[in-house]
């Protein structure tokens, strides 16, 4: 049997802002239960995500998605250590999902961890993301860049040290 949750009930909390309405069921399974925490998240309903998202991995302590969201909703709320321990149980977890990997890419980057980011973006880029030229020196050489100008993407680690000519 799936496991299921309870639907929030927080009237005054979904009435506040354009937050998706409650299912129409009372059980929700732990995937549906994780898509609605998204909504909440995406509609700045950040208490109500993080219970949901809490909740799920009562059920689920290793469930990838409720990992990956809730490592970015603390990140979003100035928790970085808390965020980089969530994202990297979600990479380990489903370590050949690229977002995840580009996720803590940005968070580790967000906090000047110049080295563990670029370990991060190259694990997406074999897990298939397209992110494909990574700076993260102060010098790069003309066939780098060329190289680079074919990504979807291209990074430049924040170091003021980093000049880019094209």
């Amino acid at each position: 049997p799936a496991r299921t949750m309870t639907a929030p009930s927080d009237r005054r909390d979904a009435a506040s802002t354009s937050a998706p309405p409650p299912p129409a069921a009372t059980e929700l399974s732990l995937d549906e239960a994780v898509r609605y925490a998204i909504g909440l998240q995406r509609s700045r309903q950040l208490d109500a995500a993080e219970t949901l998202y809490r909740r799920v991995l009562q059920s689920a302590p290793e469930h990838p998605d409720a990992l990956h969201y809730l490592g970015l909703l603390t990140f979003q709320r100035g928790r970085a250590d808390e965020a980089v321990a969530l994202l990297e149980r979600a990479a380990a977890r489903v370590p050949d999902y690229p977002d995840f990997h580009s996720n803590l890419g940005n968070v580790f980057t967000a906090l000047g961890r110049v080295a563990e980011a670029a370990d991060s973006y190259a694990r997406a880029r074999l897990a298939g993301h397209p992110v494909i030229g990574l700076l993260v020196g102060k010098a790069m050489s003309g066939a780098f860049l060329a190289h680079g100008y074919q990504a979807n993407r291209l990074i430049a680690l924040r170091d003021p040290g980093v000049m880019v000519h094209a």
